[in-house]
């Protein structure tokens, strides 16, 4: 699924972001360890507004090991920006590591 999740945005150009949250979620809660299914989820939240709930998807991954030291970077530097206020609309998402 995680694979259809990413045709769709990436290729497809589908923007229905709460049926990219749905099942971005149905993933996660399978392997939690996803972090570029942690990453579109986050982005999916922010493009919807969903401050909080987007902080918390990017805050996700950062628990697993398996997170590289560039992408774990740029977590932590979205979550700073999300924690300080930065305006939403003003926020481009995460480019997913494994799409890159």
């Amino acid at each position: 699924m995680s694979h259809r999740i990413g045709e769709y945005i990436y290729e497809e150009g589908g923007q229905d972001w709460e049926k990219v949250i749905a099942r971005t979620r149905e993933v996660l809660q399978v392997l939690p360890q996803r972090f570029p299914d942690a990453i579109e989820l986050g982005n999916a939240l922010l493009r919807l507004g969903r401050h909080e709930e987007a902080l918390a998807a990017y805050r996700q991954p950062l628990q697993f090991e398996v997170v590289d030291a560039l992408t774990r970077h740029q977590l932590e530097q979205r979550i700073a920006e999300l924690e300080h206020g930065e305006n939403l609309a003003s926020l481009k998402p995460l480019g997913n590591p494994w799409r890159e």
